[in-house]
């Protein structure tokens, strides 16, 4: 197994005793990089009862609108509310 994928089922394996797979989570998401990447780690990982919250602030114009539907999109494709 590569190390990066070893780290990341070793961090996702941490995570179990303090956020149970089982449970519900909302989890925010701007559409940037960082917020993406826990979305798709979290989903992958197991966390199947993950309500993504995206708020459109509109300060962007269109940038905020392409970030809203980034974020539905992923969500959408991962089978998450």
């Amino acid at each position: 197994m590569p190390p990066k994928t070893q780290l990341n089922d070793d961090f996702a394996d941490s995570l179990v005793d303090s956020m149970p797979k089982a449970e519900p989570y909302l989890i925010a998401v701007s559409g940037g990089l960082d917020s993406m990447v826990l979305l798709h780690f979290l989903a992958r990982s197991g966390y199947q009862s993950l309500v993504v919250l995206h708020v459109d602030h509109q300060l962007r114009g269109d940038d905020s609108k392409a970030d809203a539907e980034l974020v539905s999109e992923a969500a959408a494709k991962l089978g998450l509310t």
